[in-house]
């Protein structure tokens, strides 16, 4: 299951259903106020009305908008077409008033760009196929069993296919960063994820010094 963020007031925009994709809502002041935070997210969808407000929330995202990156979406007014710095750091935008269809279908085309992700919510990667719906994955079309961790650790990494992950990145990912275990933990969860891989495990591949990436 991919994690969706609308950064933006509660009752402004409906929040599409897509499969695969679930939702969470960061109030538009309160992002602002503190200067944004780390969030744990696969898409991005925020609205701003005023270029303050625009530069507000992209300077909090600024992190997660440097490639290779999440999908991140601008619902703007007309009045800030004028503005290209905004749109050379997002990767669509929506100008209101706009349908409730095309909103899904720009969220849609963006996660199959960054993701491989096909609408009816699976991802293919050489041998292993992770299906976000069912939350299974299988290596040549066998099932493998594996722990809520386990699996999770799997989608972030085939969800980011070439995105070089550091183990502190998957720890706080994964785990939350209120968990008091260290990174060893990922190293462990790891070795298990490969060793039920088999063969297809070479798609994920250690990166000295820094952590883990899926590669291709």
């Amino acid at each position: 299951m991919l994690q969706g963020i609308y950064i933006g007031d509660k009752d402004s925009v409906r929040l599409p259903y897509i499969q695969g994709l679930k939702w969470e809502t960061i109030g538009l002041k309160e992002w602002v106020e503190e200067g944004g935070w780390p969030i744990r997210g696969d898409v991005v969808l925020f609205s701003a009305q005023s270029p303050g407000v625009a530069r507000e929330v992209l300077k909090g995202l600024k992190e997660f908008l440097r490639p290779p990156s999440i999908p991140c979406l601008a619902l703007v007014s007309s009045s800030l077409l004028s503005h290209e710095w905004l749109f050379e750091q997002v990767k669509d935008f929506l100008v209101e008033p706009f349908s409730q269809e095309e909103l899904c279908l720009r969220l849609k085309k963006a996660i199959r760009e960054v993701y491989g992700l096909k609408e009816e919510g699976l991802i293919k990667k050489g041998d292993i196929c992770v299906d976000l719906r069912s939350h299974t994955v299988t290596v040549k079309g066998r099932v493998i069993a594996l722990s809520l961790k386990e699996y999770e650790l799997l989608q972030v990494l085939i969800t980011n296919a070439g995105k070089t992950f550091t183990r502190e990145n998957l720890l706080n990912r994964i785990w939350g960063y209120d968990y008091f275990g260290g990174e060893r933990t990922v190293d462990v969860h790891i070795r298990r994820l490969r060793a039920k891989l088999g063969e297809a495990s070479s798609h994920i591949e250690t990166v000295r010094g820094i952590g883990y990436k899926f590669k291709d």
